[in-house]
């Protein structure tokens, strides 16, 4: 069960008596800075993954396994080398992308089935696997 406290004298309060408690709620109200942001320009993004793939995608050892697709969507050459990728969210930095330049418009799809493979100028795959139920 809560408690909330009430005033017992809030009903016989007068208008004045009332402004001066509401005076020093406000003179107790701090506004507090926000820690810094960063604006992020949006290059490069996920633009599209697959977690069950059974028939679209073959990788080089012939098996259809998850994928995901990063599009360079700016307008400059986009270096993925210390972007990092992840299905969990208690673990933003589960694998690593090699030194690998992304032109402009330019995709890239990394495979996203266990293999842990991230030697540039091959095909990518990650060290885990996405869950086909979300």
């Amino acid at each position: 069960m809560n408690f909330y406290p009430t005033r017992s004298s809030s009903l016989s309060e007068t208008p004045s008596s009332r402004k001066q408690r509401l005076r020093k709620v406000r003179r107790r109200a701090k506004i507090e800075s926000l820690e810094s942001r960063q604006l992020l320009d949006g290059a490069p993004i996920i633009s599209e993954f697959m977690a069950i793939n059974e028939s679209t995608l073959a990788d080089e050892d012939g098996d259809y396994v998850d994928w995901i697709e990063i599009y360079n969507s700016g307008d400059e050459v986009a270096n993925l080398k210390g972007f990092w990728i992840t299905d969990d969210p208690g673990d933003l930095t589960q694998w690593r992308f090699p030194e690998l330049s992304m032109d402009p418009g330019g995709f890239e799809v990394v495979f996203a089935s266990g293999k842990d493979r991230d030697l540039a100028g091959s095909e990518l795959h990650t060290n885990f696997k996405l869950d086909g139920d979300g």
